[in-house]
């Protein structure tokens, strides 16, 4: 591949959510005489509108990966850090998805939604005890995402009478909360795996 054949052109558009502006970059890349673009969830061949090939892909994330840093570097806003880092986490960039969420927990130590983000995290790359000492601080609150992503990380050190007990607090928020689909899809996951090992406990 000769410097010729990639070239990088971002472009920035702004979508609204609510009273909150989200920033949605899209990128049009040109490698090997193809030109893809990065919707913000996959790539696309812009002439076949059809996802390449996986090992394109790869090549394709390589390229773009220093400049989402580059940006990353360059951003303050709380929101929009936290948009970058469930992209992050859902790409499995997980040295980036966490960089982005202690980032954020500098910025706003309150932001729950960060501090799930880095828990899952950390269970992704096989630190199930740091996400639980990460997240200590939070454990009293009542945000079933961080719940659940300690009672994971429970579960994944085996500790099944503890992972327990945080799944039941989501179970009892969701009778106060009952619209929360978070709740509804990842709670019963939990309770299945801990049930596959230790059914004693129901």
């Amino acid at each position: 591949m000769t410097e010729e054949s990639k070239s990088i052109e971002p472009n920035a558009g702004n979508e609204s959510d609510g009273s909150q502006a989200v920033q949605t970059q899209r990128r049009i890349i040109k490698y090997d005489n193809q030109t893809y673009s990065w919707t913000g969830k996959r790539w696309i061949d812009i002439e076949t509108f059809t996802s390449p090939p996986a090992l394109i892909v790869d090549q394709l994330d390589a390229i773009l990966l220093p400049i989402l840093l580059e940006e990353d570097e360059k951003i303050s806003d709380v929101q929009q850090l936290l948009d970058r880092a469930k992209e992050a986490r859902d790409q499995k960039q997980h040295t980036r998805t966490e960089s982005l969420a202690r980032k954020i927990l500098l910025l706003a130590p309150g932001n729950f939604g960060a501090m799930a983000i880095l828990c899952s995290c950390l269970r992704a790359v096989g630190k199930p005890e740091e996400a639980l000492k990460a997240s200590e601080s939070h454990k009293m609150v009542e945000y079933p995402p961080v719940i659940l992503t300690r009672a994971a990380a429970l579960c994944d050190l085996g500790r099944w009478e503890a992972a327990m007990i945080e799944v039941r607090k989501v179970l009892a928020i969701s009778k106060k909360h009952s619209s929360w689909g978070y709740v509804n899809s990842q709670a019963p996951k939990l309770l299945n795996r801990i049930k596959t090992i230790r059914p004693d406990l129901f």
